[in-house]
């Protein structure tokens, strides 16, 4: 925050993960009413482990935050390590799967300084630790995934393996076309899912859609919009179910 910036050799953060996000959009939507300066709002907090193999730096806590009509932000909170070395620099690009964009410092990025509480959903994370808190845009989770972190300095490359427990809920067309994707995604096991409307999201020439059911031929477990279940400890994916359209026609009567 307000520091000058280095010029030198370009420091790069590499962190390979188990965890995949599809392509970002080509600029971060970020809700600033959202992040008021450390206070950070999103879905269930989930667990994050991996250690960068010089040990400058680890990461501990994801969140998604809903962003209306265009779907999740990933956020990701890394703690520092080595605070002598890697406290200082600063942050020039985000890389996410091999696409980069700039580090805006209260745009997409924030630092917390020991004392400063990181709070998520006015639950405070941590207040004794520095912390690096991320936000790579818009994304839908999939696995694994690719993070790189460019800095203003040399000598600090980072890769390690992260995972995340994410449990997902999918809506499959089932021989149908179009795309339906869950804002609510993802689950802890035992969380109350509310099984989506299609809304047409998911169409078939000469069919109409009559539901959802967890087994393609539809003899699993139905549900219909706004029915709710606990999430199990495995992911769940949900087929669209059709029945042909009929035609009725009524004859004339032309005898009177």
């Amino acid at each position: 925050m307000g520091k000058t910036r280095k010029v030198g050799t370009i420091l790069t953060i590499l962190l390979v993960a188990t965890l995949v996000l599809l392509p970002p959009i080509t600029a971060f939507a970020v809700e600033a009413q959202s992040q008021p300066e450390s206070d950070f709002t999103g879905g269930e907090i989930l667990d994050v482990s991996g250690q960068s193999t010089n040990g400058h730096v680890t990461a501990e806590y994801a969140w998604l935050t809903n962003i209306p009509g265009e779907g999740n932000e990933i956020f990701v909170a890394f703690k520092y390590k080595d605070t002598a070395a890697a406290w200082g620099k600063t942050l020039n690009r985000i890389g996410y799967n091999g696409l980069e964009f700039d580090a805006v410092e209260g745009g997409n990025y924030w630092k917390f300084d020991k004392g400063e509480n990181l709070t998520v959903n006015d639950q405070i994370l941590d207040n004794d630790s520095q912390w690096l808190v991320v936000n790579f845009g818009v994304q839908t989770l999939s696995d694994p995934f690719g993070i790189s972190l460019t800095f203003d300095a040399g000598g600090f490359d980072i890769s390690f393996d992260v995972s995340i427990d994410l449990l997902t809920v999918t809506y499959d067309p089932n021989s149908g076309v179009g795309v339906l994707t869950d804002p609510n995604a993802a689950y802890d096991e035992g969380q109350v899912v509310t099984v989506l409307a299609n809304d047409n999201a998911f169409t078939k020439a000469g069919y109409s859609f009559t539901g959802w059911n967890t087994e393609p031929d539809g003899r699993g477990t139905a549900y219909a919009e706004g029915d709710t279940f606990n999430m199990p400890n495995h992911d769940v994916v949900l087929y669209a179910q059709w029945a042909p359209r009929t035609l009725t026609i009524t004859a004339l009567d032309k005898s009177n």
